[in-house]
C-alpha cells in the first residue's frame, strides 16, 4: 500500500501538477504546434514560450521515469515505456477543465485503483470496489462526521491482522525454499535462517557476540547475479544495525576466515526486499569475510575540577 507520508506529499503536489497537465492539454489543443509523438523542441514550428515551458516539463518528468526505472527494472523495457506514455495520456484526457471536484475525485480514484492492486499483490485479497464507493458516498453525503479516530483504530486493527497473516505465510515460504536449496548445495544448518560453510579457514580466534569486526560482504542471487544492497562494513556483532542472519554468519567464523552462506531475502533485507526487486522467499548467497578489530576504547574520564568552597560565616 502507498506510504501515508508519500500520500500526503502527492496530495500537496496535486493542484500544481494538475494545473501543469491542464496547461499541456490547452496548449496542445489551442496552439496545435506540439506533436503527440514527442518531437524535439527544435522541430516545432513557431514555438512559443508556453511551448518551451511544457516541453521542458515533459523532459523533467521523463528524467523522473528513468530514475524510477533504475530502482524498478521492470519499467526499463519498451513495453513498459509505451504503457507509461499511454497511461499519462489517458490521465490527461480524463481531466475536466474548471471542475475541481471531479478532478479531485479522479485523482482519488486513480490512487485507490493503485492501492487496491498493491493490496492484492501484498495480501492476496481482492477489496470490493462497490463497498468502497458505497461507503465513500455515505460519508460524503452524511450530515455529520463519523468518529475518525474510531475508524482509524478499526482500520489499523484489521491491517495488523493481515500483516501478521502475511508474515506467517512469507516466513513459512522462505523457510521451505531455504531448506530445499540447502539440501541441493549440501550446506550445514547454522540457524533457522542460515545455512553455510567456512571456505577459507585459519587457527585464529573465534568471533563472538560483542566483538567489533571489519566486514567484507557480497550478496548475490543463487544464479550469481549480484545484489547491490547497502550492508555494514564495520560493526559490533549482535548490534541492531546488523541483521540477524549476518550475526549468525559472523559467529560461525574465526577472525580472518571467509564463509559462503545462504539465507532468505526476507530474513536479510526485511521490508526492503521490494525495493531490491526480490521476493521475500527468494534464497540469496552471502560471501562473508570478517576480521576482529580492537575493542572499543573508553574515553578517559576527566578529573572533576576542585571547587574551593569558602567557609560560611554564621552570625
Amino acid at each position: 500500500m502507498i506510504n501515508p507520508i508519500k500520500q500526503i506529499h502527492y496530495e500537496m503536489k496535486f493542484k500544481s501538477i494538475l494545473a501543469m497537465a491542464a496547461a499541456g492539454l490547452m496548449l496542445a489543443s489551442c496552439q496545435g504546434g506540439a506533436s503527440s509523438e514527442g518531437a524535439a523542441l527544435g522541430d516545432l514550428k513557431n514555438a512559443t514560450a508556453a511551448d518551451s515551458l511544457i516541453y521542458y516539463f515533459g523532459q523533467m518528468r521523463g528524467v523522473d521515469f528513468h530514475r524510477q526505472a533504475e530502482r524498478d527494472t521492470t519499467l526499463d523495457t519498451p513495453q513498459a515505456k509505451k504503457a507509461y506514455i499511454q497511461g499519462v495520456q489517458a490521465g490527461m484526457n480524463a481531466v475536466k477543465a474548471n471542475d475541481e471536484a471531479y478532478n479531485q475525485g479522479l485523482f482519488l480514484g486513480m490512487q485507490m485503483a493503485m492501492n487496491l492492486q498493491q493490496f492484492k499483490d501484498d495480501y492476496g485479497i481482492d477489496l470490493n470496489k462497490r463497498i468502497f464507493m458505497s461507503s465513500l458516498s455515505e460519508a460524503v453525503n452524511a450530515d455529520s462526521l463519523a468518529n475518525q479516530q474510531e475508524m482509524q483504530r478499526e482500520f489499523y486493527k484489521i491491517i495488523g491482522k493481515f500483516n501478521e497473516e502475511k508474515e506467517t505465510r512469507e516466513k513459512a515460504a522462505a523457510g521451505e525454499s531455504l531448506t530445499k536449496e540447502a539440501q541441493n548445495l549440501k550446506l550445514a544448518k547454522l540457524s533457522d535462517e542460515v545455512y553455510g560453510e567456512v571456505t577459507v579457514k585459519n587457527d585464529s580466534v573465534q568471533l563472538k557476540t560483542g566483538d567489533n569486526v571489519d566486514i567484507d560482504v557480497k550478496v548475490a542471487k543463487i544464479n550469481g547475479a549480484e545484489i547491490n544492497a547497502p550492508l555494514p562494513k564495520k560493526g559490533k556483532i549482535g548490534a541492531r544495525n546488523i541483521a540477524a542472519p549476518l550475526n549468525d554468519m559472523l559467529t560461525a567464523l574465526k577472525s580472518g576466515e571467509t564463509g559462503s552462506f545462504i539465507t532468505s531475502a526476507r530474513a536479510l533485507f526485511g521490508p526492503r526486499v521490494s525495493q531490491l526487486n526480490l521476493e521475500p522467499a527468494e534464497v540469496v548467497r552471502v560471501t562473508l569475510k570478517a576480521s576482529l578489530l580492537p575493542p572499543d576504547k573508553e574515553e578517559p574520564k576527566a578529573d572533576k575540577p576542585k571547587v574551593n568552597n569558602p567557609k560560611i560565616r554564621r552570625p
